[in-house]
């Protein structure tokens, strides 16, 4: 990177910071590292598919920015004027089906332990295989530090929209955009103090509680059972239009039922009466105008605490949750690091240990009306944060909940069966709202038939022989 190639260098936003952090501690771990693969059909035009790339890098600055931190007092975002993109093209076409699948397997492993260099731009690369005459894998990998879920859609459609204009005959349309250094300008003007004394009211040390459900020792496991995990199961569609319902009835969003079910999870594990959680809000300020349209990592996670009364009625309890996140909101800005200070928290201490993300943005596969002639299919993205455990959902016909986790603290069979707990937990506020926290079921039916029936079969045959006969078989 030469002098004459900078664009612009600013700082980081707060997430980016704790991301470039987590990244340098363990740049072999995977953490953030964001990977998306497809399966595309049609006459695709590979060159202007790669053209149609290369223009969304030209006008999203973002797509051209690497981090300096070494030897420095602060961090720092350096926006390059030009970047070779990396694309790979792969033709498998001879291969059989089933070879094609076990090379795919093989080609995003090794892609995710080459992770990136985040000192060098661009944080991204692409590669094309081809599979048929008409049909390719497409895999297309990030760094979590440049964009985030809400980007992934804007992007995905400015690409597609340059790669029809190109197919066209007509030059892809490039026109200007609002950069992500506005965002971090929109940050810089905001009124820190008036945050702090919000932290520090609602956040007190005595408050802190690190609570992981089910913790395990590291070292007690073997080495191949390291690394993460995602489990995901769906509501069905006739209990999730049920749960849909009750939130429109009474004035609250999924998020809020979803962030309400995991804290009593929480509360029910570990007996705490309040319990603390990571939420993730999508950070992107309705008073910076075009906000919802640029490009750029605007997500903060957040502590949120919560006090479990039992004997609260559900439908209260609800409520006033979802009141304690309006408040939280007006204070997204915050870096996590510095609530941890002004609360008097060590750094070393997390302030939590499992965060909560509800993804309410267009899904990457709705993009398919977008894409003309060309379809895309079977869309699957990968990614791992520094937390141990993270709650994953978005909207849907079906809900999902999908717990992704680090399995040197927990097991599969564990988190599938928080998995079935969680799942009760929400279906039970739609159908017990008036009922007392404490009352709310979380067992789920296979878990209530063996406790109550499987492990309650007392029957047993008696025998009328002298005790000593009985004593003596």
């Amino acid at each position: 990177m030469t002098k004459r190639n900078i664009e612009a260098v600013y700082s980081l936003s707060p997430m980016q910071k704790g991301m470039l952090f987590h990244t340098a501690l363990e740049p072999a771990s995977g953490v953030y590292f964001e990977q998306t693969y497809c399966t595309l059909r049609g006459e695709l035009q590979v060159e202007l598919f790669r053209q149609a790339w290369e223009s969304a890098i030209r006008r999203h600055a973002i797509l051209r920015t690497c981090f300096a931190w070494k030897n420095l007092d602060k961090m720092l975002q350096v926006v390059q004027r030009e970047v070779n993109l990396p694309f790979e093209v792969l033709d498998w076409r001879a291969l059989p089906a089933e070879e094609q699948a076990r090379k795919l397997e093989d080609y995003l492993q090794q892609d995710r332990r080459r992770g990136f260099d985040l000192s060098k731009a661009p944080l991204l690369r692409l590669a094309l295989m081809r599979t048929g005459e008409n049909s390719y894998y497409f895999v297309w990998s990030h760094h979590h530090i440049l964009l985030d879920g809400w980007s992934l859609p804007l992007l995905l459609k400015d690409v597609l929209g340059s790669y029809q204009s190109l197919l066209s005959g007509k030059r892809a349309d490039e026109p200007p955009v609002r950069p992500y250094r506005d965002y971090i300008r929109w940050l810089e003007k905001q009124d820190y103090e008036s945050a702090r004394s919000f932290w520090q009211q609602n956040l007190s040390l005595d408050q802190v509680q690190a609570t992981l459900p089910l913790k395990r020792s590291p070292d007690s496991l073997e080495l191949e059972n390291r690394g993460y995990r995602e489990i995901e199961i769906h509501l069905a569609e006739e209990a999730t239009a049920a749960l849909s319902a009750f939130a429109r009835q009474n004035g609250l969003t999924m998020s809020t039922l979803i962030q309400g079910a995991w804290c009593q999870l929480l509360h029910r594990y570990t007996g705490e009466e309040r319990v603390i959680c990571g939420v993730t809000v999508s950070g992107r300020p309705a008073d910076l105008d075009g906000a919802e349209s640029m490009l750029g990592l605007f997500i903060n996670t957040l502590p949120l605490s919560v006090k479990i009364d039992q004997n609260l009625e559900t439908l209260h309890w609800l409520k006033a949750l979802q009141d304690q996140m309006a408040e939280i909101n007006q204070y997204h800005f915050c870096p996590l690091a510095q609530i941890q200070e002004w609360c008097g928290v060590s750094s070393r201490q997390p302030l939590f240990e499992t965060i909560i993300v509800y993804e309410n943005y267009p899904a990457l596969s709705s993009l398919e009306a977008l894409s003309g002639k060309l379809q895309i299919e079977n869309v699957h993205s990968i990614e791992q944060t520094n937390y141990p455990l993270c709650l994953v959902s978005a909207p849907g016909e079906k809900l999902p909940l999908k717990i992704a986790f680090d399995q040197r603290y927990l097991g599969a069979e564990e988190v599938q069966r928080m998995l079935g707990h969680l799942q009760t937990l929400l279906q039970s506020f739609a159908e017990h709202p008036n009922a007392p926290l404490l009352e709310l079921p979380m067992l789920t039916p296979d878990e209530q038939q063996q406790l109550l029936v499987a492990w309650n079969n007392t029957a047993a045959s008696l025998s009328f022989d002298p005790v000593h006969y009985t004593i003596e078989r």
